[in-house]
């Protein structure tokens, strides 16, 4: 693997590695002034890395405590619409209500929170952020 200075690039399995590298391109996200249409308490994660070097982030757990709903902006605050996650691990284990997002292990696709646990994204269909079929399990 090769690496230029400025580089975006990861590939990394080590939560170490990923953590180095993301950690300049979170700390220029909080240098920057927020756009005035993302909140307070969105977070930035680093983008996919195609073509967004990092995105704002808000992240909550729906009523019902089934799903975990992660609206969206670009840098310049855009919206760029929701990711969605099963309030589940992939491994199984239940999201507690006062979960944490990792930000530097995290980013657009994939939340990790801070246990070091990766929640399973909801790949179910939704038109305007509603189930496509609402009986459907969150796979």
């Amino acid at each position: 693997m090769k690496l230029e200075r400025g580089s975006t690039y990861e590939n990394f399995r080590d939560a170490g590695c990923i953590r180095e590298v993301r950690r300049p391109i979170i700390d220029a996200a909080y240098a920057h002034k927020r756009p005035g249409k993302v909140p307070v308490y969105a977070f930035p994660l680093a983008g996919s890395g195609k073509g967004d070097l990092y995105l704002w982030f808000q992240c909550d757990l729906s009523p019902d405590k089934s799903v975990i709903a992660c609206q969206r902006w670009y840098r310049n605050g855009t919206p760029y619409g929701k990711d969605w996650y099963c309030a589940r691990t992939v491994d199984g284990a239940p999201v507690a209500a006062d979960f944490e997002v990792d930000e530097l292990l995290s980013q657009e696709g994939r939340l990790v929170l801070k246990s070091g646990a990766v929640v399973q994204e909801d790949h179910r269909a939704r038109t305007n952020d509603l189930l496509d079929r609402p009986g459907e399990a969150c796979r």
